[in-house]
C-alpha cells in the first residue's frame, strides 16, 4: 500500500508517491489562487473602454455607501446647528451662545464667585497694605493677632528674666527676679 492512504485492493499502478501527490496539491492550490485573484481583479480593474470599475456595486457596498452618506448628512446638520451658537451674525455680533437657562445659571454662578473672591482678596490685602496717610497698616489689629502678640510679649519678658538670671550665675533661694509680668 502506497502513502495515499487508497484500500488494501488498489493496485500499486494508480498509487502515486509523495512528491507526485505534493506535485498535485501545489498545482491546484495555484489554480485556485489564481482564479481568485482574477475575479477579485475585475472588480478594480478599469475597463479599456473608461474609468469605471465593479467596485461598490454589491448589496452591501451599496448599502453601506448609502449609510455613510446619510451619517455624513446628519453630523453636517447638527454641526451647522452647534455653529450656529457661537458664530456671529452677519447683521450685528450677537450671538445665541450662553442662551439656555443652565448656561444663564452658569454664568451668573462663575460671575458672583468672582465678586465673592476679589472681596476677599482686597479684605486680605487691606491688612497689608499702607495707609496714604503715614506708614500704619492693619496688620495685627484681629482679637486674634492682638492676643497672640500679648502672648509673644510676655514669653519674651519671661526669656529675657530666664536669661538675666542665667546670667547672674547660681541666685539663691529667695533671691526675687524681676520677669516683667
Amino acid at each position: 500500500m502506497g502513502i495515499s492512504g487508497i484500500g488494501a485492493g488498489a493496485s500499486y499502478s494508480t498509487l502515486k508517491t509523495f512528491q507526485q501527490l505534493n506535485r498535485d496539491v501545489h498545482t491546484q492550490g495555484v489554480e485556485q489562487a489564481s482564479r481568485i485573484s482574477k475575479e477579485a481583479g475585475d472588480y478594480s480593474r478599469v475597463s479599456n473602454f473608461g474609468n469605471e470599475t465593479k467596485i461598490g456595486t454589491s448589496k452591501f457596498q451599496r448599502g453601506n455607501e448609502t449609510i455613510a452618506t446619510i451619517g455624513e448628512n446628519k453630523t453636517s446638520e447638527l454641526m451647522d446647528k452647534a455653529k450656529s451658537y457661537y458664530a456671529v451674525s452677519n447683521f450685528g455680533t450677537e450671538t445665541k451662545l450662553g442662551s439656555s437657562k443652565f448656561q444663564q445659571a452658569v454664568k451668573a454662578a462663575s460671575e458672583q464667585g468672582q465678586r465673592n473672591v476679589s472681596e476677599s482678596m482686597e479684605k486680605a490685602a487691606s491688612y497689608t497694605k499702607v495707609s496714604n496717610f503715614g506708614d500704619e497698616t492693619k496688620l495685627g489689629s484681629s482679637k486674634f493677632q492682638q492676643a497672640n502678640a500679648q502672648v509673644s510679649a510676655k514669653f519674651a519678658a519671661v526669656a529675657s528674666a530666664y536669661k538675666q538670671a542665667a546670667s547672674l550665675g547660681s541666685v539663691s533661694r529667695g533671691a526675687t527676679v524681676d520677669i516683667g509680668a
